[in-house]
């Protein structure tokens, strides 16, 4: 961090000097008012703000507030300052509805997969359903069965699942966009 001026309260000694910290770590002397009440301003160097910053904080705190009803122009058809702001945030309602159509189809999905025997569940999610899906070797490997076998209960799978979640979607409403 760079040591920049800062202007910062500081002990009013009585005797038209003042002392203070710089808040945020630093140093600096300042001018009291003489009168010894304790109170006094004072300029110096603190650590914790680049130059920028306080050149852009100085800045603001110089300008006069404005409203953001205010009017850009004397036009009548000229907006506010407020039309102008972006809102980067998504809209709640669209959030809200997109995680009922997650929580739908996650639910769907796992009312489709009772359908599955244990060897046909576990085939399907190492093969579609995690981030690095395991290779036919793997799951041959494991199972003691051929690459090509796999591929067929994993095939044999996915059809049933989706045999399913189309029979479940006819008997419940689902959200669409």
């Amino acid at each position: 961090m760079r040591k920049v001026p800062r202007l910062f309260a500081c002990d009013d000694h009585g005797d038209g000097t003042s002392a203070g910290d710089g808040r945020g770590g630093g140093y600096g002397y300042g001018y009291g008012d003489g009168d010894g009440d304790g109170y006094g301003y004072g300029y110096g160097y603190g650590y914790g703000y680049v130059e920028d910053e306080v050149i852009s904080m100085n800045r603001r705190m110089a300008g006069q507030e404005q409203s953001l009803n205010a009017k850009i122009s004397d036009e009548e058809q000229g907006g506010q300052w407020q039309d102008w702001i972006v809102d980067e945030n998504a809209d709640q309602e669209l959030l809200i509805s997109q995680r009922q159509e997650l929580d739908q189809k996650h639910a769907l999905l796992q009312t489709a997969l009772k359908v599955l025997d244990q060897r046909e569940k576990e085939i399907l999610y190492d093969r579609k359903l995690i981030d690095e899906p395991k290779t036919l070797e793997e799951l041959s490997q494991k199972y003691k069965i051929s690459r090509e076998r796999v591929r067929q209960i994993e095939n044999r799978a996915f059809e049933k699942v989706q045999k399913a979640m189309l029979e479940n979607i006819k008997t419940k409403p689902f959200i669409t966009h």
